[in-house]
């Protein structure tokens, strides 16, 4: 019997429908401006496009991120469970206002091969940014970073100490 998961993530709808209302009211704004004024700004109709599309992804209900005794599953790192005998240990990691949790992965390299191209693009723009190749997002998602920390150290190895 397959025990239950101790955490299943989601795209968080309360930012989400934050991001839609301000897409769509941006675009109301411009085209107000575009029919009955002499300015507009065209920039902020792709602004609020992106902002719209980023809002609608809140909609998408699929789990992103699942922590269970069989391993760790994250969507952006590819649609398959990850083992946990694949990590040495995950780590908070904080820049500025912004934290997120680093993989610390024993065959980085393993991993993002069998990556989205999406996923081995972000990995190694973050290596030449000075960030974690390998991370999990908190900020999008409807757990906090708490809650996700708490349930790695529960299933996966143990938690390594937080990186500035």
């Amino acid at each position: 019997m397959r025990e239950t998961p101790e955490i299943e993530a989601r795209y968080a709808r309360r930012s989400s429908v934050v991001l839609l209302v301000m897409g769509l009211g941006g675009i109301v704004w411009n085209t107000y401006l575009y029919l009955f004024s002499f300015s507009h700004y065209p920039i902020l109709w792709l602004i609020c496009v992106v902002l719209v599309g980023l809002g609608l992804r809140g909609f998408d209900r699929r789990v992103k991120l699942r922590i269970g005794p069989e391993g760790l599953f994250y969507a952006s790192w590819g649609a398959r469970l990850i083992p946990w005998g694949e990590f040495d240990g995950f780590a908070a990691y904080n820049r500025g206002n912004v934290s997120w949790i680093q993989a610390h992965l024993k065959n980085p390299e393993e991993l993002r091969a069998r990556s989205p191209l999406s996923a081995r693009l972000d990995a190694a723009i973050n290596s030449r940014l000075g960030r974690p190749p390998f991370y999990i997002n908190p900020t999008q998602l409807d757990v906090s970073g708490e809650q996700i920390l708490e349930a790695l150290t529960r299933y996966g190895p143990a938690a390594l100490p937080d990186e500035e």
